[in-house]
Order: structure tokens, then sequence, then C-alpha cells
């Protein structure tokens, strides 16, 4: 099939322009998108030529709406027409939580305003060429200083690892033509073992009361929520996605919606077994009234309510995985309960955790050989 050009068209399209085609049957076809075709139903030429005519004003309307059919050259987008091409193709293969993040970290980029030096007009960045570099790079400096007053190092890595996927996907796919961000260097952060919950800390929050000058009141249905983190080592987005016919069994759950795109199963013992009968059966999934973004900041609060100022949300997984070393588990078992995709990092978070098991198993060591030695004197130079 040969591609067609005139109108909107350019040399640029990404996609196969429309075109009518009779086939040997006598029928004509409508073919789109680089050989896919729809029959016309017809066999007519003239009718056929009016069907064709509407079929492709409708198909050329989808791709645009859909930001598919661009007729830019390559690099010609301003952040904001770059941020809506990218969502729209972002959410045919990358997790809603990802895409959450991409969208928060473009909004705030596409909304931040600098001044233009030797003046003190500013100017809007989602106004500007992604290819202008020189200018690009003047905005990721004052993004970067105005994020690190605000935000941690931590937090600022991560938008930075962010904003580099997003531009790379573009260049890859020959709607930039650089990636502003492929040389930004993250910043160097001292790596600290993770935040474990001691029993005492685990009972103050679950027996948290009620704060009526605060407001405060605390609510069963999410203190259950936190003991299943506990009893499970779920992430966030894994535990709230459970789908109670589907993944919740009686002796385990199937966790389905992973960050590595691979289901796995966590098996339970009777104190988690008694916990996930005493939710509340209601709704499709587990805990159908919360969303990942909300609960994190709901937990922080019943922690300060509890007097707990230095724990997140995450720790609850990592009090899970240093509990079950201390069980005497393997970092292999642990590794695969917690999902990690390769043992380095269970042993990059955990390892230290394992000491005393290790210092047990060691023991276990020994051989079966024996051995006859002799006495033997020792000279030393004093005796010669």
């Amino acid at each position: 099939m040969t591609k067609k050009s005139g109108g909107d068209i350019n040399d640029y399209v990404r996609h196969e322009y429309p075109i009518i085609k009779r086939e040997q049957n006598g029928y004509y076809y409508f073919y789109y998108d680089r050989m896919k075709r729809v029959s016309l139903g017809v066999r007519d030429e003239a009718t056929a030529i009016k069907i064709y005519n509407i079929k492709k004003e409708e198909y050329l309307n989808h791709l645009k709406e859909n930001i598919l059919f661009i007729s830019k050259k390559k690099g010609e987008y301003t952040l904001d027409e770059y941020k809506k091409l990218y969502l729209k193709l972002a959410n045919q293969w990358k997790r809603p939580e990802t895409i959450r993040i991409d969208e928060l970290i473009l909004n705030k980029l596409c909304g931040y305003e600098y001044p233009v030096p030797d003046s003190e007009v500013k100017v809007k960045v989602g106004s500007l060429i992604v290819d202008s570099v020189k200018r690009f790079s003047l905005i990721i400096a004052s993004f970067h200083e105005k994020l690190l007053e605000t935000c941690t190092h931590v937090s600022l890595n991560v938008y930075i690892r962010h904003l580099k996927s997003i531009f790379q996907y573009g260049v890859d796919h020959e709607y930039l033509t650089k990636n502003p961000y492929a040389k930004i260097k993250q910043s160097r952060v001292q790596w600290e073992p993770p935040r474990v919950l001691s029993d005492k800390e685990i009972t103050k929050i679950l027996n948290v009361q009620e704060n009526k000058d605060k407001g405060f009141r605390p609510d069963p249905e999410f203190l259950l929520m936190i003991e299943a983190y506990l009893h499970t080592g779920c992430r966030c987005s894994e535990l709230i996605n459970l789908i109670r016919k589907e993944d919740v069994k009686p002796d385990h759950i199937v966790i389905r919606n992973t960050k590595t795109g691979r289901f796995r199963i966590v098996d339970l013992n009777e104190q988690a077994k008694k916990v996930f009968q005493r939710i509340t059966k209601r709704g499709k999934r587990l805990f159908p009234r919360w969303r990942p973004q909300t609960v994190s900041h709901m937990f922080l609060e019943y922690a300060r309510m509890a007097g707990i100022n230095d724990v997140h949300l995450h720790d609850l997984r990592h009090t899970y995985a240093s509990r079950c070393l201390e069980a005497r588990m393997s970092l292999a078992t642990v590794q695969v309960l917690m999902g990690h995709e390769s043992i380095n990092t269970t042993i990059k978070f955990y390892g230290h955790l394992s000491r005393e098991h290790i210092k047990l198993e060691i023991e276990k060591l020994s051989y079966g050989y024996t051995q006859q030695t002799q006495q033997m004197k020792v000279v030393s130079n004093e005796d010669d």
C-alpha cells in the first residue's frame, strides 16, 4: 500500500493515510493504520467513495483527538503539547500509579514560571519549545533549586528518574530530538537501614484514642488495613487493589498488581487469617473505601496521634520483612514474599538484619573427617 499525500498530511505523519481499495470479491475496503482494513459493504464505486470520505474524516478526527495523528516535525512540541501526547500514549503500557506520578511531575514543570535573564518578564515553561536546549537548561536549574527548598534529595531523585524516562520516550519514538534531562545526575543520598516498628509502637498505633480537640476519630477498618500490611508485607497499591473473590483465599492472597508486573502469592499464618476474617465483606475490592494516594497521609496522622513522628506507611513493609528474618526465614524466602525481582534487592535492604540468623546457621556447618596431629615444639628466636 502506498501513502497518499495532500491536505493536512505531510512527510512526518506516523500513520498510514487511509485509502479505499476494491478487492477480488468485488467489495470496497477502507484501509488504515498500516494495512488494517474494514469492509465498506458495497460494490458500487460511487457509494463506496461517499462512505470512504465519511470514514476518513472520522478516522482522522479520532487520531487528532487522541493526539496520535501528529503532523509536526520532530522536536517542534511545546511542553504542554508533549505532556498531553505522552500521557495519552503511556496509558497503554504504564502502571496507573506510575502515570499518576508522571502527570504530577509534568504538571509541576509545565506550570512553573521563571524570569528571563536581564528582564522582569516571567515566561511559562509550557510555552517553550522542548528542543530549545539553552533555555531549557535554565529551567532545569531553576526547577531543581525550587524543589530542593521543599523536598528531600530522595524525592528529588524520583523527579529526575521520571523526567528522564518521560523525555527519553519522546526521543525513542522520534517526537523529540534530545532528552534535556539525559545528563542530569541524581543527588547522592546516604543510605540508611529501613525503619522497623517495635511491638510497642505497633500497639500504640493500633490502640490510638479519639481526640475531639483535633477532630480525630480512629477508623476500625483502617486499623484492620494496617494489620493486613503487617501480616503480608504488601506495597500500598498491592493491598488496596486486592479483589475479594479473586485474590483473597482462605490461606493465602494473590497479588496481581505488582511493581514488577509479575503476580505473587503470600501465604497467611493463623494470626493473619484471623485479621482477614475480621474485614467487612462489602464491595468488589477488599478495601473499597480507600485509594493509595490517601492511605499514606492517613497513616502519618494515626502515627502522630500515637506519638510517633519518624515512621511512614512503607515502614510496615520493612517491619514485615524484618520479622520474617527474625523468624529465621532465609533471604531467598523473604525475596519471594516481598516480590523482589532480584535477591540483591533483598540483601541490600535486609541483609544486615539476618546476621543473627547467619550466626546460628553457621553453627550447623560440620565435616566428618578426622586428622591426627603431632605435637610440634615452637622454637623462638630467643632459643637460638
